[in-house]
């Protein structure tokens, strides 16, 4: 078997997400190392994310603290940053702000403490960013993760998110993450994405799904195939996401050239 050459040594969810969404962003992201502003939304994501993980691991300690509490862990990361998986620090200096500072923090505070308020003071908690490192089962491809929060005797696995709408049927169903989760335990999961929702009237919302033996063996089809292609050099460009734009690390070398002119 030939060893795969890969720029972290390993896999996770947000490179193969990154790799297909557009290989030739992953490639200047990961092989070339360099980095594109941090999005509003991510940023906004992140602290909300960095807050609960706070709220929940002082829980486990048996002080649970206070819901208002809950937004002071908000403000603490939102105001001062985190690094992030990847060990890159994410600072409010480094986003890109597409709308005031202020009325984000406020947006992220009023969620951190509903989200609390609702859902998170209900929670028993048994573990807090879970971490997972496992094979696949074919090409021994090294695959990391970390889950956001096993919850309940049942262990259902939980992720946090901040998101402008609710996931549609197909979209739960299809995401990756639960999948991902699955491999990653290595079984059935029970799961659920408990959203805090940018709604005009902000809201919280709990939507479960489940993965099964088929999930697995989808991530490892999925993974083993995206480790070939890095492995070959095969960063080809691709101009239709979202996140097709100047800011891209490698847009003037890439779409931009062809855009310009």
């Amino acid at each position: 078997m030939s060893v795969l050459q890969l720029p972290k040594g390993h896999l996770s969810l947000s490179q193969v997400r990154e790799y297909l969404a557009c290989p030739k962003r992953y490639y200047a992201k990961y092989v070339l190392q360099r980095q594109a502003p941090v999005a509003q939304e991510m940023y906004l994501g992140g602290a909300f994310h960095k807050g609960q993980e706070a709220y929940f691991k002082e829980t486990l300690r048996g002080a649970r603290p206070r819901v208002a509490d809950v937004s002071d862990f908000f403000a603490m990361f939102f105001n001062q940053g985190w690094p992030d998986e990847e060990g890159r620090e994410n600072l409010p200096d480094v986003v890109e702000w597409e709308q005031p500072q202020a009325q984000l923090f406020d947006l992220g505070q009023e969620l951190s403490t509903l989200y609390t308020e609702k859902i998170g003071q209900h929670l028993v908690p048994m573990e807090v960013e879970m971490s997972f490192s496992r094979k696949t089962a074919g090409l021994q491809v090294p695959v990391v993760g970390r889950i956001d929060l096993v919850e309940g005797t049942a262990g259902t696995l939980i992720d946090w998110k901040v998101k402008a709408r609710r996931f549609s049927p197909n979209e739960l169903i299809s995401d990756l993450q639960p999948s991902f989760y699955a491999f990653g335990v290595g079984g059935p999961v029970n799961f659920s994405f408990h959203l805090a929702l940018k709604t005009k009237v902000p809201a919280v919302e709990k939507m479960p799904t489940t993965r099964g033996n088929g999930a697995i063996a989808m991530v490892t089809e999925i993974v083993e195939g995206v480790a070939q292609a890095i492995s070959k050099g095969d960063f080809p460009m691709n101009p239709t996401p979202w996140m097709c734009n100047a800011s891209c690390p490698i847009w003037s070398e890439c779409v931009g050239k062809y855009r310009s002119n």
